[in-house]
């Protein structure tokens, strides 16, 4: 797997961003798939990000990859709606510095949610370049904590120190299977409660609750990427099933894919996501 690729680091507001390379150099006046990673992701995360970028540019495309508050470290203390506002900056500078023809939003893990409110706060009429979202292993944070011994615990800490006015506190600098990250007790019940700003794919949920929390795409293309054997999702969790009610849920123009034997990030399973986004981004453009 190659480990490099050329591109542009630039600015926009007070963020910066990737853009890979496209054909022949090119990255103004073409498309841009703007990649968001997950909780820990940075910039070249997923692995699969340069790949992915090579692949785009030979149909056109580019990969842009930004730097939000939230990467990193930073997920802790940040919010979707803060990196839906990141985002929302970082598409009006492809739209105006870029000339971009064309834009779709890729989350991998927890940067599906973002996926997911970016649409809810700034819909087509605001971002009529927005062609479609894809969805790579949207598991429920819910769910998979709900496995971890000390989350109950931890919720109901959270809880106390959001009644008492204590949210943007520190709740915790690690947790089981965690990497030192500072998580607010605010964002921890985002993740970890029912119903929270993060909740959106839980699979305990009616499809009435789905719809909810996914239907406001109803107007856009969408592709739900599952993965087969994802580590982040619990034992019980059916995978085909699931990704039909996401499928359902997002409306007529989402369509559902579960790529069998896949891990979270799809290591090993790199040539059947390439073949599901390139067949998705050629049927929407």
């Amino acid at each position: 797997m190659p480990h490099h690729i050329n591109g542009t680091l630039f600015q926009y507001s007070a963020n910066v961003a990737f853009c890979a390379d496209g054909a022949r150099g090119r990255i103004h006046g073409c498309k841009h798939l703007v990649l968001v990673g997950g909780l820990t992701d940075g910039l070249l995360n997923p692995k699969y990000s340069i790949l992915l970028a090579e692949s785009l540019a030979k149909e056109d495309w580019c990969l842009v990859q930004p730097l939000l508050s939230s990467s990193y470290q930073g997920f802790g203390v940040s919010s979707l709606d803060k990196d839906a506002e990141e985002l929302h900056l970082l598409i009006e500078s492809l739209n105006t510095e870029f000339a971009s023809k064309g834009i779709v939003l890729m989350g991998h893990s927890t940067g599906c949610q973002d996926a997911v409110r970016f649409v809810d706060k700034f819909s087509n009429q605001e971002h009529p370049l927005l062609l479609g979202i894809v969805l790579q292993a949207p598991v429920s944070d819910r769910e998979w904590l709900a496995t971890k011994e000390s989350t109950p615990a931890l919720i109901r800490d959270a809880k106390a120190m959001v009644e008492a006015g204590k949210g943007e506190e520190i709740l915790f600098r690690d947790h089981e299977g965690g990497n030192g990250a500072p998580v607010c007790a605010r964002r921890f019940l985002s993740l970890a409660d029912r119903g929270g700003d993060d909740d959106m794919f839980s699979s305990d949920y009616s499809d009435g609750e789905l719809k909810e929390r996914l239907g406001h795409c109803h107007f856009l293309a969408s592709l739900v990427l599952v993965s087969g054997s994802d580590e982040y999702m619990p034992a019980h969790v059916q995978h085909h099933s699931l990704a039909i009610r996401l499928s359902r849920a997002l409306g007529p123009k989402s369509v559902p894919v579960v790529i069998e034997n896949g891990v979270h990030d799809l290591a090993g399973s790199e040539d059947a996501l390439l073949h599901h986004v390139l067949c998705f981004l050629q049927r929407i453009a």
